[in-house]
């Protein structure tokens, strides 16, 4: 007779939340605090139009989603991207009213009514530190920058967990290790055959093979020198963390510094007994 067997109750959800709102408030407090004593760090712009503060005191905000989420193994889902800014969204108002409750403690006028003073006194310093002219209507637009940049620099944490290799089978995140560099990566030259070489003997199980065309071609010890070639090949596991079951990822590098372009080469997926008996 088979036996039913129960799923234990998977509070993962919460603990990210949880997490996602201390870091919030955390940053929400440091911003507060900084601007008592006269640093408006949501007013650091760059070039006048790129919210930086804003874009900073999101991520931080953010951090503890990103943070919780990676290490209970909770998928990032694009729902839950998107309930990480809805709330985000929500802390900044949150944050707006009690900076108005306290600047405005007999609530002599109404929380939109000073929220509306205060986005028409928007203006940048003058060299000399004075305050500029207020921005008047154009106010709003510098608000919708920072509540813009404000929720994007939240936005991007769980954006880039959300591009982590994921395995769906353990619910927890694969973990990548970079294990070759190999020089040269066009068809016919020393990089691209040994790429080859080895995605062939991971396939056939060769422990000895791999671990000798890593040695001689592609070991990290020689990465300064590689780095060198005008083409290389950067080889890494991706594996769960738990089965172990995964993948080789590669990716081609063509030139150097901002003149770098890279391009993905094919992945050679591998069980989980094939990957501890590669490289455990």
């Amino acid at each position: 007779m088979a036996v039913k067997q129960e799923r234990l109750p998977d509070h993962r959800a919460q603990i990210v939340t949880a997490a996602g709102a201390a870091t919030t408030l955390a940053a929400l407090a440091a911003v507060f605090a900084l601007a008592h004593s006269g640093e408006n760090v949501m007013g650091w712009y760059a070039n006048y139009v790129i919210p930086a503060g804003a874009l900073l005191v999101g991520g931080l905000a953010a951090s503890g989603y990103g943070i919780a989420a990676w290490f209970t193994g909770l998928k990032m889902t694009r729902k839950l991207m998107l309930s990480v800014c809805v709330q985000l969204l929500v802390s900044y108002f949150i944050a707006q009213y009690e900076e108005y409750q306290r600047l405005v403690p007999g609530g002599e006028i109404g929380f939109w009514s000073w929220f509306d003073l205060t986005t028409r006194a928007f203006s940048f310093a003058q060299h000399d530190g004075t305050a500029g002219s207020p921005f008047g209507a154009a106010g709003y637009a510098m608000r919708a920058l920072e509540i813009g940049g404000y929720v994007m620099g939240g936005f991007l944490v769980p954006a880039a967990l959300h591009k982590k290799p994921y395995c769906d089978a353990c619910r927890t995140y694969r973990r990548q290790k970079r294990i070759a560099l190999f020089p040269g990566g066009f068809p016919g030259d020393g990089g691209e055959s040994a790429f080859r070489d080895l995605y062939a003997a991971a396939r056939a199980g060769d422990r000895a093979v791999v671990a000798q065309t890593i040695k001689t071609l592609g070991d990290l010890k020689d990465e300064s020198a590689t780095s060198q070639f005008r083409a290389r090949i950067t080889v890494w596991t991706v594996r769960c963390p738990r089965c172990a079951e995964g993948y080789l990822a590669a990716m081609r590098t063509e030139g150097h510094g901002k003149r770098a372009t890279s391009y993905p080469l094919p992945a050679q997926v591998l069980s989980g007994e094939q990957m501890r008996a590669l490289f455990d």
